[in-house]
């Protein structure tokens, strides 16, 4: 009887340094992925307020818009430290601004150049964030790994926007319904 007991209380003792060896493992992989985000996120947003500084300075004048709209537009920038959709939303209508730039015939190219430069750079950021967040995200939703990081850790947001082109607005994206499902409910006369 004293060897079963010895056994059981091995087994759990076993468990319990597996268990806690392998969390120290997944909390170690998971505080790198984030800062490795993290990382990537602040190159990001760096560059992405170099570019609004390039854009206040195209529109001397108010040009394209009222210098009071964009500096509301950058300020809420600066006070936002992850990617979220309200950032999202605000580099959206910055790029709307943008598109007006280069559709606008009498602007300078050397402002063209400079924005183009900057496009190329901010869509090469953009790629590598998106790359490290959705890293992180399917790392701690994977299962079993889900079990574990269901509350304990929320996902990041990607950045959806690409410069220079149009895009939509990020707010009311998500609102709209596929295009595969309203197929679907065609074909079940829906």
């Amino acid at each position: 009887m004293k060897k079963v007991i010895i056994i059981f209380i091995s087994l759990i003792v076993a468990a319990f340094l597996v268990i806690s060896i392998g969390k120290y493992f997944v909390e170690r992989e998971i505080i790198q992925r984030d800062q490795a985000v993290d990382e990537k996120w602040n190159l990001l947003k760096n560059d992405v307020y170099l570019h609004a500084e390039l854009l206040s300075k195209i529109n001397e004048n108010n040009k394209y818009i009222s210098n009071d709209s964009l500096k509301l537009i950058i300020n809420n920038q600066k006070m936002i430290k992850e990617c979220t959709l309200d950032f999202s939303e605000n580099e959206y209508h910055l790029n709307k601004l943008v598109l007006k730039i280069k559709a606008d015939t009498l602007s300078n190219d050397n402002d063209l150049n400079a924005l183009e430069s900057n496009h190329k750079k901010l869509n090469h950021l953009i790629l590598n964030y998106d790359t490290a967040a959705r890293n992180y995200n399917d790392f701690i939703r994977s299962f079993p790994l889900s079990l574990y990081t269901f509350k304990r850790y929320k996902t990041k947001e990607w950045f959806e926007l690409k410069y220079g082109i149009e895009n939509k607005n990020p707010k009311t994206k998500y609102d709209e319904v596929p295009d595969w499902m309203l197929e679907i409910e065609k074909s079940k006369g829906l």
